[in-house]
């Protein structure tokens, strides 16, 4: 057992029994970008001193409806210019197209990764990363890895010129960085609630600076990948791209509230609203485009985050789960009816698995 958890299982003998929090949200789905290229001694308290809500974020979510207005109009009236398209027909680019067509599974990831490590063709290395941040799972994946990946990605992208694709990567960048802001600051707040009881403290003022300051700079950090993101994807007057940010920052902000909100913290009201208005908008994107699996896959992000908000919404994330299902039945979409089978579980069961000690829903 890690450090992190041990100090979980002390601050529930010291404080009793914490209300179940959930951090693994899901994703969202298989991104297809372009045609070929599928895509949280003295005692210092270091406690709300980054918890403002980030300006640009605000900013973002209260424009996020005029944006899309934007985006749409433009769609309508202008005739993009076709441009050659980058296609590989290297055998390691071929495997790692059928093996994003199969069932997302362990031995699937390995075989991606390791063909990522071995391949000499860079669209088959982008490629792969690309499966590989869209298929990330909290409870056997290592968060480090998938945001180094996340780098190597972009760079790989801007080489080939690709922007559609560095746009997504910055946008999975930003909801991993979210993920790891909300575990060292829920890790650092459990310490302090221990060593608080205790009467012991671990910290002095300037560590506690350094701890702040750290915590601050990932959610800094996120928000510039997601403001970044949505800047190109406008840019590129991208319907896809722009409805995946938006995927990628509600499902973020659904992260946020479950941390923030446990301990109490203002600013969860805003992560609420922002992840409901962010997957509707790529909701909303997603029926412009006459997808109705991207539009099923943003209702499946609500439902997820929604069933934390208060009984209500969780009520009302039972009946979303239901279309979900629904819809990925016509289709045939057998990741999201998983994903949304499992899910739908989790809701009228009430169990949630414990991902930091490595536990995995089973349907």
């Amino acid at each position: 057992m890690g450090v992190a958890n041990i100090l979980r299982e002390l601050l529930k003998i010291i404080l009793g029994k914490p209300q179940k929090t959930e951090t693994n949200v899901t994703s969202g789905r298989d991104s297809v970008v372009s045609k070929d290229m599928f895509i949280g001694r003295k005692q210092v308290n270091i406690q709300n001193i980054y918890y403002e809500v980030p300006p640009e974020m605000r900013k973002l979510i209260e424009k996020s409806e005029e944006r899309v207005d934007e985006i749409v109009k433009k769609s309508k009236t202008s005739i993009e210019t076709p441009k050659p398209r980058l296609k590989s027909d290297s055998e390691d680019y071929k495997q790692i197209v059928s093996l994003l067509k199969s069932e997302r599974s362990q031995e699937s990831k390995i075989r991606i990764r390791s063909i990522y490590h071995s391949s000499a063709d860079r669209l088959a290395q982008l490629q792969a990363i690309l499966v590989l941040a869209d298929w990330f799972d909290a409870s056997r994946d290592a968060l480090e890895d998938i945001i180094s990946l996340c780098d190597e990605g972009v760079r790989l992208a801007e080489s080939l010129g690709m922007k559609r694709e560095r746009a997504i990567l910055i946008a999975h960048k930003g909801s991993f960085l979210s993920f790891k802001f909300s575990l060292q600051d829920m890790d650092t707040a459990f310490k302090i609630q221990i060593e608080k009881r205790i009467n012991i403290y671990s910290m002095n003022e300037l560590e506690a600076k350094e701890v702040s300051e750290r915590i601050q700079k990932l959610d800094k950090d996120s928000e510039d990948c997601f403001i970044e993101a949505e800047r190109t994807a406008l840019e590129l007057n991208s319907l896809e791209v722009l409805a995946y940010v938006y995927l990628m920052v509600g499902t973020a902000a659904g992260i946020r509230f479950n941390h923030l909100n446990h301990f109490g913290i203002p600013r969860a009201e805003f992560e609420k609203q922002l992840a409901k208005r962010a997957l509707m908008a790529a909701k909303r994107i997603y029926e412009q485009m006459s997808d109705e699996i991207g539009a099923a896959y943003a209702l499946h992000n609500m439902a997820n985050v929604l069933r934390n908000f208060g009984p209500e919404d969780k009520e009302e994330a039972k009946i979303l789960v239901k279309q979900v299902i629904k819809i990925a039945e016509k289709h045939n979409e057998q990741n999201l009816l998983g994903s949304a089978n499992g899910l739908l579980k989790r809701i009228e069961s009430g169990k949630i698995p414990k991902y930091t000690q490595g536990e995995k829903f089973e349907l």
